[in-house]
């Protein structure tokens, strides 16, 4: 009997050139199997093929002839010869090999021809919509035209073009003067005077008496 090899790859093709060039004509593949390993329900597992193939034993070294025997010579190198006119067995090319290569193009189905990928489709270049600048949007809030000079680009930029204002006066006989809607001055007005520590007395409603509501007096 034989001794058996177990070889692994990924590519069967090579795997039967392997058997062919380096195990030589008389190996015979007996099993062939492909196994796919890892993966997820079926999906990117690794695919590999495992052939069993059978070597042949080296024949034993034929026993010297004795001087005793040298008159035989003759016909035992005839019956030699005779035994090696024949052609060589491949295995190969026997039936048995022939079942089992049906069964690996079973396993691994016909080759499914590639199409050729369509060249890439060359698009034409369409100019984009010009986004609103933003300083044309500040100077539509009312951002005065004087602080959007250097055509800010990000609201940052914007705010930095903002001047400081001055520190409100403090001192005696100092007056704060705030403009605008009703409601808004008369919170704005109040949180100053708590800020200045001053009396609930030193806010001085002005303007329209019909335009803002009464502020009640301690």
């Amino acid at each position: 009997m034989g001794t058996r090899l177990l070889l692994e790859g990924t590519d069967l093709a090579a795997l039967m050139a392997h058997v062919r060039e380096e195990l030589g004509a008389g190996a015979k593949v007996v099993r062939a199997e492909r196994v796919r390993t890892g993966g997820l329900v079926g999906f990117f597992a690794r695919e590999h093929f495992e052939l069993t193939v059978e070597v042949p034993e080296a024949p034993a070294p034929r026993p010297r002839a004795s001087r005793a025997d040298a008159a035989g010579i003759d016909a035992l190198l005839e019956a030699a010869d005779a035994a090696d006119s024949g052609p060589p067995e491949v295995s190969t090319g026997s039936p048995a090999f022939a079942d089992v290569l049906e069964q690996v193009r079973a396993l691994v189905g016909d080759a499914t021809p590639v199409p050729r990928p369509a060249p890439p489709e060359v698009l034409r270049a369409v100019q984009a919509d010009k986004p609103t600048d933003l300083a044309d949007r500040l100077a539509g809030l009312g951002v005065p035209a004087r602080l959007l000079v250097d055509r800010p680009r990000t609201l940052f930029e914007a705010l930095a073009a903002v001047p400081v204002a001055a520190a409100p006066e403090r001192g005696p006989g100092s007056v704060l003067a705030v403009v605008g809607a009703p409601g808004d001055v008369d919170a704005v007005a109040t949180l100053l005077a708590e800020r200045l520590h001053l009396d609930a007395a030193a806010v001085v409603p002005a303007g329209t008496p019909t335009a803002r509501p009464a502020v009640p007096r301690p």
